[in-house]
């Protein structure tokens, strides 16, 4: 494999075995290939304001293959 297409792992992780990856594109979408559960969470303050909790918010279906906007600009 070249270095091109060499995957960088960072230090203290393992490669996913489940076929489950993002593929950053540039000026485009992300790609997730595989089909990863896909949950909106929202981060819960404490009445001083800090973070400490996550709240599930709503499920999303994932394909084979799943394009995310990171524009911010689509509706969909």
């Amino acid at each position: 494999m070249d270095n091109q297409n060499k995957l960088n792992i960072q230090i203290g992780t393992s490669q996913n075995t489940d076929g489950i990856y993002i593929e950053i594109t540039e000026n485009g979408p992300y790609i997730l290939h595989g089909k990863p559960k896909i949950v909106q969470q929202f981060i819960i303050p404490n009445q001083q304001g800090i973070s400490v909790n996550y709240q599930e918010g709503e499920k999303f279906e994932a394909k084979d293959t799943t394009y995310l906007c990171r524009c911010g600009q689509s509706f969909n």
